[in-house]
């Protein structure tokens, strides 16, 4: 999921380097580190929470004709086989834009690489993101091994999607930077057909303001990971990671109490006797309950919505479809009284000014047989 800052004219790219355990995925990062010329790239940075299950992350400016108009910032991850964290793993792969993916050569790592392989693939497709709408390279490395496979043998039989497949040598940087170039101008180009209309090329995300420092933004990483807290639950120990999250925020102090009064009419003198689910649903608390009659009898189960706003605030209408009709009738009467209007009466003054005209000639009609 690429930023997009509108005010800086920047966007952020997240490019994630991952292989098997020994494929060389931190040893293709510092490569690429070492061999990136640039306006500006900063220093590699690294976390995990054990010395063996490390990842690294850098980031650098790529040449401003990747995306004209516009700053293009990359972050560039690994992700080393050896680290067995779901919460780490889930950290470095949410959210990218690209994948590297590092194969390793040697004929004994060929499972290695499927269960590498099958794993990022899994992960992506839970988050909405399969393999094969992704931005992919494929980097075969230890080619210089004595038994190495041949690139095509290498991918053979692991089902990956159509993508660049680029040999290399990790610890000489040969053909390091070639994958990497690839991959970026698969997602510079993605991001540029994006920006021209075609949304489903890659995701943008609009932000403001100025992106996080090399230095926050591991130190986030170090605060999620030591508090075992990842952007979202997977369902490979899930019981264990919501148990830390419970052990984590038990600490904050105590909030005052609130009442909310939810019990609808159709529940009156009814109590809650049991909660069949609780869960976060957009911005409010979704609750199943099981509501029972005081007097006893069959009980009901009432979903109950908890918003989150003022008691007095009105309800946001997110999503309000209307044809064209209803946009233009929805404010007119439910019925029309089609009786003709009333005739409209004179104002009282100018019945004063007819009798008295009225009078005049009364007057003079008299007086003309008077004298007549």
């Amino acid at each position: 999921m690429a930023l997009i800052s509108f005010d800086k004219r920047q966007i952020v790219a997240k490019l994630v380097i991952v292989g098997a355990d020994g494929a060389g995925s931190n040893t293709s990062l510092r490569a690429l580190h070492g061999r990136i010329t640039s306006r500006y790239k900063g220093e590699i940075f690294s976390f995990g929470l054990e010395p063996e299950e490390t990842s690294f992350v850098f980031e650098y400016d790529a040449p401003r004709s990747c995306v004209p108009g516009f700053d293009l910032r990359v972050r560039v991850y690994s992700l080393p086989g050896r680290i067995g964290s779901p919460v780490h793993r889930d950290l470095v792969l949410r959210e990218l834009d690209g994948v590297l993916l590092v194969l390793d050569a040697r004929p004994e790592r060929a499972s290695a690489n499927k269960s590498t392989l099958d794993d990022v693939a899994d992960r992506l497709l839970g988050y909405g993101r399969p393999l094969d709408r992704t931005p992919l390279v494929v980097e075969v490395n230890h080619r210089d091994h004595l038994t190495a496979r041949s690139p095509e043998a290498v991918v053979a039989n692991l089902g990956l999607p159509s993508a660049p497949i680029i040999p290399s040598n990790a610890r000489t940087a040969q053909g390091v930077v070639e994958t990497h170039d690839a991959l970026l101008l698969d997602v510079a180009s993605r991001l540029r057909d994006n920006l021209a209309g075609n949304l489903e090329s890659i995701v943008l995300v609009a932000t403001t303001g100025a992106p996080s420092s090399d230095e926050d933004l591991v130190a986030q990483h170090v605060s999620l990971l030591a508090g075992n807290i990842a952007f979202g639950l997977l369902d490979s120990g899930a019981a264990e990671l919501n148990a830390a999250m419970t052990k984590r925020f038990l600490a904050l102090p105590a909030g005052e109490r609130v009442e909310v009064a939810f019990q609808p009419r159709d529940f009156v003198l009814m109590r809650p006797v049991h909660i069949l689910e609780t869960r976060l649903e957009a911005d409010g608390v979704f609750v199943d309950l099981v509501m029972e009659r005081l007097s006893g009898g069959a009980p009901k189960r009432l979903p109950l919505m908890l918003a989150n706003r003022p008691p007095d605030a009105q309800p946001v209408q997110r999503h309000v479809t209307q044809t064209a009709t209803k946009a233009v009738t929805r404010d007119l009467p439910m019925k029309v009284d089609m009786a003709p209007p009333e005739a409209e009466d004179f104002p009282p003054v100018w019945y004063g000014v007819a009798g008295i005209a009225a009078g005049i000639v009364v007057g003079m009609l008299i007086a003309y047989v008077a004298f007549v």
